[in-house]
Parts: C-alpha cells; structure tokens; sequence
C-alpha cells in the first residue's frame, strides 16, 4: 500500500520527466533535482514504488525532451538530432528499448501515453540477469 509521501514522490518524478528540463542530466543529477542524495537511494525508492530504475526513467526524459524539442521547432527528430550533435539512431533503439515499439509507431503520441506504453513495456520485459561469477 502506498503512502501519501509515496504518492508525492510519484508525483513529483512524473512532473520532472514531463518537465523541460537539463536533457542531458546525469543519473546522479536526475536524483538530486528530486531530493535524493545520490542515484542509488532514488533507484531504491523507484523500485519500491513500482517504476523501472532510475537510468530508464532517465532515458524517458532525455527522449520526450528531444521529441519536445523537435516539434517546437518544426523538424524531424531525425534532423533536430543531427542539427544539435546527436546520433538520431540513439533516438531509434531507445525508442525501441522503452516501448517496445518502433519510433515511427509512437512519433505523434502525446508524452503522457508515451510514459504508460513505456511503463506497461518494463514492467512486461524481464530485467536482464547477471551471470555469476566462477569462484
């Protein structure tokens, strides 16, 4: 069951994804904005929450900040990437990795069902699994 700081806390993570932030913040910067001390204590909380981990939730900014981006500026994401220095096949696979579906299925939907379709992805597909180590 989840608490009303819980709740805030959700609140709060959803506003900074949806937000126009730094998109290219780092894991530990992401985490500070929110009121966590490092990367890891926010990971640990998006875990009892229910969320993916912290550098997915990070990659979900970075890619609605570049659609964002892109749309005001009236281009592709394909040319505003290649405009701004970045690899536009990035865009692609991340798509890809946070949806489960390809960028050209996804590009015209609004950023609040882009999170649902990728939170409903990540919570489908199986965390990849250490091998251990031979002792």
């Amino acid at each position: 069951m989840m608490t009303p700081t819980d709740t805030l806390l959700l609140r709060k993570i959803f506003r900074l994804i949806l937000a126009d932030g730094h998109p290219r913040w780092t894991s530990d910067q992401f985490a500070m904005v929110l009121g966590f001390t490092n990367r890891h204590h926010l990971n640990r909380a998006a875990i009892r929450l229910g969320l993916p981990p912290v550098v997915a939730l990070l990659m979900l900014h970075r890619l609605l900040c570049v659609m964002r981006d892109a749309h005001r500026e009236g281009r592709t994401v394909f040319t505003w990437a290649h405009r701004h220095g970045l690899d536009p096949a990035w865009i692609y696979r991340t798509t890809r990795h946070l949806t489960g579906h390809r960028w050209s299925e996804v590009r015209q939907v609004p950023p609040r069902a882009f999170i649902r379709l990728t939170l409903r992805h990540l919570q489908r597909t199986p965390a990849p699994r250490r091998q251990q180590r031979a002792a």
